[in-house]
């Protein structure tokens, strides 16, 4: 894949479905049957059906098989981070979604594997770790990603079909995770864990291949993260601007800027100490007093201080 070619915007003149569209949702549904029927059965694999390197039963009690279960969950809402930054800055959608899946296959065939592991002398326990570990990371990785790229695949001609082709994705969504949640229980009663675990591995595996077939036909996006990371100095403009606003002002006194300069905020004017600050309030900066011409009673002008009420000035 690593001569795809991207391009800024999907076509915008098409008023069509895109056709990459139903590679990108049979990915998904498979995904969500893969996870969810992974999860639905995990609580009662470590509490029922947990052997060690023996053959002999090694089960969880409830609250360790607690603790094992959400720090699984919890690892699988802290990925999409991961996922996210790795889509917009170094592959973009599409080839994270790709390689991504291909670990969650990964994490699946550990699972399914453990049901020989006994056999081969290794408790289940560690197969267990290991592809509850590979999920995480293809559920959580993966999450940001498929809703974001469903969109960039329509332009301005079709953009009219985003609600229809959505519903239809949230129906495949609920459609994979409902029919795993059913059908894994059964499996693992009646067959055992390796086909429980390996079934949602190999559909995850059929829909990742069925997903490349389609890559001709789906829209990949640049990874637009990369412009932000060359954008990095923003942040010494935005210190050069800020050195900016504390420079002096040519034929302005340095004691008329005093508390309008951004380095002087809530002090007085320069040189003097800092206002007192009253709770609750907002002191607002009385101007020096001015002389103004007045007629005492003799005719004759009179200077006196005349102070004018500054609005908002705490008296």
């Amino acid at each position: 894949m690593s001569d795809t070619t991207y391009r800024d915007t999907p076509d915008q003149t098409n008023s069509r479905m895109p056709g990459g569209v139903p590679f990108i949702i049979g990915n998904e549904a498979a995904e969500r049957f893969s996870f969810y029927g992974m999860k639905g059965i995990l609580m009662v694999f470590m509490t029922q059906h947990m052997l060690n390197a023996s053959g002999e039963a090694d089960y969880m009690n409830n609250e360790k098989a607690k603790v094992w279960y959400h720090l699984f969950t919890g690892l699988t809402y802290t990925f999409p981070i991961l996922g996210a930054i790795i889509a917009d800055v170094v592959l973009g959608k599409y080839r994270t979604i790709l390689y991504i899946s291909l670990m969650y296959c990964v994490g699946h065939a550990c699972l399914a594997v453990m049901d020989v592991a006994p056999e081969l002398g290794m408790p289940m326990k560690t197969w267990l770790i290991i592809g509850m570990f590979f999920i995480a990371i293809g559920a959580g990785a993966i999450k940001p990603c498929v809703s974001a790229h469903v969109g960039d695949q329509f332009g301005q001609g079709n953009k009219h079909l985003l609600t229809q082709i959505f519903n239809w994705f949230y129906f495949s969504i609920n459609l994979g995770a409902a029919s795993s949640m059913i059908l894994t229980p059964i499996l693992l009663a009646k067959v055992g864990p390796w086909l429980a675990f390996g079934l949602p591995g190999v559909l995850m595996a059929l829909a990742t291949f069925v997903f490349w077939l389609g890559s001709a036909q789906v829209h990949p996006c640049a990874p637009r993260g990369v412009e932000a990371v060359e954008g990095r100095d923003l942040l010494a403009r935005g210190r050069a601007g800020a050195q900016v606003a504390r420079a002096p002002v040519p034929g302005v006194r340095d004691d008329v800027l005093g508390d309008l300069r951004p380095d002087r905020v809530g002090l007085g004017p320069a040189g003097r100490e800092p206002r007192p600050q009253v709770p609750g309030h907002q002191l607002a900066r009385v101007p020096d007093p001015v002389p103004q011409p007045d007629h005492d009673s003799d005719g004759q002008p009179d200077l006196h201080v005349r102070h004018l009420p500054v609005h908002g000035q705490v008296l």
